[in-house]
């Protein structure tokens, strides 16, 4: 008697997993309602737990793929971003090299040709896009309008290495002049007669020194300093004096230069020839 009860319990719990199943199963599907109705009546504990469960799946898998859809448009998104940044990037180097162009006509001498360079810094050192198939060679001048930059003091073929005035050894001799001056072209500061005073600007790594200004002189800070210097050229604007110090036992004058070009806010300069 109890082998058939077990044998009967067995059968029943069978139909039951099946059924189950079955609801499952047509629970997935468009046309599930149709198969349904007819075992509801009779099986409607199993039919609601079937499709209960089928439509939980089925949201499940509705999520998975409104997550992938998300994540492919996320995706989509980021590369867009990376796009209009490259872009942007692009628009910006363009619009600084037109402005270095605009400057450079506006204020360079005339008498000299330019070779464009863009400016690249490598391990401290500032390097410029152009070498001796460019024309380029060690010693030449570089500007930018009427500022010096610096000059070339290695070359390559493709490449040429750039020292500026503020690298320890370097020293150039000077002028000060009014502030008056500032946005003069380099062709009409040549025709300066008068000086407020003769000086001697000093590379000290990371600033411009001025030494040798007499204490005479009647430089201010704010003053103009030009190159005067015979391996540079009658004048480019070194920059503006600031820090004048001057000592009672002295009779000389110290101060620093502020450049108005700074090295590190500009990607073009040129290469006179």
């Amino acid at each position: 008697m109890n082998i058939q009860f077990e044998k009967n319990k067995s059968r029943e719990m069978l139909v039951l997993i099946v059924l189950t199943i079955f609801f499952l199963l047509i629970n997935l599907f468009s046309f599930a309602k149709i198969v349904r109705i007819p075992f509801e009546t009779i099986y409607q504990p199993i039919s609601f737990f079937g499709a209960k469960l089928g439509a939980g799946i089925v949201e499940n898998i509705q999520l998975v793929k409104d997550l992938g859809k998300i994540k492919n448009e996320n995706t989509a998104n980021k590369l867009r971003v990376q796009e209009l940044e490259s872009e942007n990037a692009g628009y910006s180097l363009l619009l600084e090299k037109y402005n270095s162009l605009v400057i450079q006509n506006k204020l360079a001498g005339k008498k000299y040709t330019y070779t464009q360079a863009e400016v690249f810094k490598s391990n401290g050192q500032y390097l410029l896009n152009v070498g001796t198939k460019d024309g380029i060679k060690v010693g030449d001048v570089v500007v930018l309008g009427n500022s010096y930059i610096g000059k070339i003091s290695f070359v390559d073929e493709d490449y040429s290495k750039l020292n500026i005035p503020s690298q320890m050894g370097n020293s150039i001799s000077v002028i000060i002049v009014s502030n008056a001056n500032a946005n003069k072209s380099v062709d009409q500061l040549s025709k300066i007669s008068t000086n407020l005073g003769n000086a001697v600007a000093v590379g000290n790594e990371y600033e411009i020194k001025i030494e040798n200004l007499t204490s005479l002189s009647k430089a201010k800070e704010g003053d103009i300093v030009l190159t005067n210097d015979p391996l540079v050229s009658q004048y480019l604007i070194l920059g503006k004096l600031t820090s004048l110090k001057n000592y009672k036992a002295d009779t000389l004058v110290t101060g620093i230069v502020s450049q108005i070009v700074n090295i590190e806010d500009i990607k073009f300069v040129y290469v006179r020839k």
